[in-house]
Order: structure tokens, then C-alpha cells, then sequence
């Protein structure tokens, strides 16, 4: 409630270190600014192929590949993408979409994403193999729309397809300027027009999926690995003791 909410807001000011996760909320709250990151590791395009994934669902070796990580609603973007998608695939037959990560008995998934044409839809998938159907992406679009939640948080998966070196197009919400920049697309929320624009650049230009794709690995390598991550947190907790 709103109530409670003020109240959870208001315990920050007895706190003896805070830990945020972006910097609009540091601009709220103060403290220390430590993003989720992600286990590189474990997401490690060298160990994983991804080709079982697009054998499964008959993605030519020529077919470029958008897909959708996670949930699909409404407030993720995901009517914006389909609109992309339909006009996309008038321009280029060989773009295919698959969702992976949706509830199948949620009613805009039966209504309307189980009657789209040419998409395909996967349900919830152990997180375990997140790699490999990150793997078999080509271009893997995070096109949140903008309100209060979306612009204050970051969505732990942009580090997750940053560090299997994936071409990422996502809108201008939380730090996604910070984290994908010069080895990302970012377009303001609910452009579709830049958003189709930025999905069929990479579409049609594998060296800058490559390109872009290396560069970030690199960065969550050196900026968001979970090992960064732990070094941080723990000079947090010692800066209290």
C-alpha cells in the first residue's frame, strides 16, 4: 500500500550503509551503488552453443533470431515488439521471435501471444538454461516502457545477455545508458519507429552484432561479474563493523 511504502522509505534514514541497485534510486536514497551483475561463468559464451535451442525450433543457421527473455507483459514492452516484429518481417523474412519465459495460462498469453503468427512462445524455463536459449539469440531486445518502477530499477538479465556477449537493444529506462554504452543499442521508451530501427540495424549487420556483443562481455567481465560484485558489497559491510 501507499502507506507502507512511505514507511519502508523512511527506515533508510537509520540505516548504517545502504545498497542500491541504480542511480535513480541512489538520487533518492543515497548509499553505495552495487548492481546485481552476473555469474560470468556460468554465462560463458565460450562453454555454451546454443545451436540445440534453434534445431528445437527450426531456426535456420541464415535466420536471425530476436528473443525475448522473461515475462511477457504488457509493461515490458512486449505489444511494442510485436508491432516491431510485423514490420520488420516485411523488410527481412528471415527475422524470426521467440518468447521464452511465459506463463501459458495467463490470459493475454492465451489470447493473444498463442494466436500471433510466426511467433514463437515458450514457457517457464529453469533458470539453468538461460544460457543456452541466450546462446541462440541473434538480437535480444529489452523494450520496457517507461513509468516510476521501470525507470528506478535494472533488470538483473541485461548483465546476464551482456556477458554471453549478445546484441541488445533496450529502451532508456534505469541505468540502461550506463550499462550498454558503446556496446548496446538504447532508444527512448515507446519509439518504435527507433526501436524497429536499431533491431534491423544488427539484423542486417552481423559484425556489429559481433562487435557490440564482445564489448559487452568485456565490460560485465570487468564491471559487473559477480566477483566485482562481492568485493564491493563486502567493503560495504566492513566500512560498519
Amino acid at each position: 500500500s501507499y502507506f507502507s511504502k512511505k514507511f519502508l522509505e523512511m527506515l533508510h534514514k537509520y540505516a548504517d550503509a545502504i545498497i542500491i541497485d541504480s542511480f535513480p534510486l541512489q538520487k533518492l536514497f543515497g548509499g553505495t551503488y552495487i548492481p546485481s551483475g552476473a555469474d560470468v561463468e556460468k554465462f560463458d559464451p565460450e562453454k555454451i552453443n546454443g545451436a540445440k535451442i534453434r534445431k528445437k525450433y527450426n531456426i535456420g543457421r541464415e535466420d536471425v533470431l530476436i528473443s525475448f527473455i522473461g515475462n511477457p507483459k504488457v509493461h515490458k514492452g512486449i505489444n511494442d515488439l510485436i508491432k516491431v516484429f510485423y514490420s520488420l518481417r516485411k523488410e527481412n523474412e528471415n527475422i524470426k521471435f521467440l518468447i521464452v519465459g511465459a506463463d501459458k495460462n495467463d490470459p493475454y498469453v492465451k489470447k493473444y501471444l498463442k494466436k500471433e503468427k510466426g511467433i514463437i512462445v515458450e514457457g517457464y524455463r529453469p533458470h539453468h538454461e538461460m544460457p543456452y536459449y541466450i546462446a541462440a539469440a541473434d538480437i535480444t531486445p529489452l523494450p520496457q516502457r517507461s513509468n516510476p518502477s521501470a525507470d528506478a530499477q535494472m533488470p538483473y538479465k541485461v548483465f546476464e545477455l551482456m556477458a554471453m556477449g549478445k546484441a541488445i537493444v533496450a529502451t532508456d529506462v534505469a541505468d540502461m545508458k550506463i550499462a550498454l554504452k558503446d556496446c548496446g543499442k538504447v532508444v527512448p521508451s515507446n519509439n518504435l519507429l527507433l526501436l524497429k530501427q536499431s533491431i534491423l540495424e544488427y539484423a542486417e549487420n552481423k559484425k556489429l552484432r559481433k562487435e557490440h556483443g564482445q564489448k559487452a562481455r568485456r565490460k560485465c567481465v570487468k564491471e559487473y561479474s559477480w566477483k566485482v560484485m562481492k568485493k564491493r558489497t563486502l567493503e560495504v559491510y566492513e566500512s560498519v563493523l
